[in-house]
């Protein structure tokens, strides 16, 4: 099978070079990003999505969303503070996914079956707790100036957590 090539739009590279160009901080009008395309924005969902992961790749800008204005390119202490919004995802979903789980009959399914439903329920509810404020001050306490823990170190840290009253 050949391998496949994509080609980027022409909305998402104007798009691209003009996020790129954002200082930090810097609030880009819904306004601007059409005028920069030459048609409304709202007929270019994609190709901005495609430019806000460009620039997240390329130069690790991180845009958020001002709603109804534009976006704007985050500062470092507001990456960090948009990350709950990412474990608030993270934990709904895992919730959900517990939630479906538990309407299954387990007298139904085969032997294997029940084994991997028990797993996934357990992979989500665990999820779901490690994603929680609780989990973030538990591991905060540990402080540490590098990106991130080592793995040992904060799974040590949230199993703690747990055992607290």
């Amino acid at each position: 099978m050949p391998k496949l090539t994509f080609e980027m739009s022409e909305d998402a590279r104007l798009l691209s070079q003009f996020l790129l160009k954002a200082g930090d901080g810097e609030l880009l009008e819904y306004s601007n990003l059409s005028k920069a395309i030459g048609k409304p924005i709202a007929s270019a969902r994609g190709a901005l999505q495609t430019a806000r992961r460009i620039a997240l790749r390329e130069e690790g800008l991180v845009f958020g969303v001002v709603r109804k204005v534009g976006l704007k390119r985050l500062t470092d202490d507001e990456k960090v503070a948009a990350t709950a919004a990412h474990r608030k995802y993270l934990r709904n979903k895992a919730g959900r996914a517990a939630k479906e789980l538990n309407t299954i009959n387990h007298a139904l399914l085969s032997t294997t079956m029940q084994l991997r439903a028990t797993a996934e329920m357990s992979i989500f509810l665990t999820m779901k707790s490690l994603v929680s404020d609780r989990a973030v001050q538990a591991v905060q306490v540990l402080g540490g100036s590098s990106k991130s823990l080592p793995i040992k170190e904060t799974l040590m840290a949230l199993l703690r957590n747990q055992e607290a009253p």
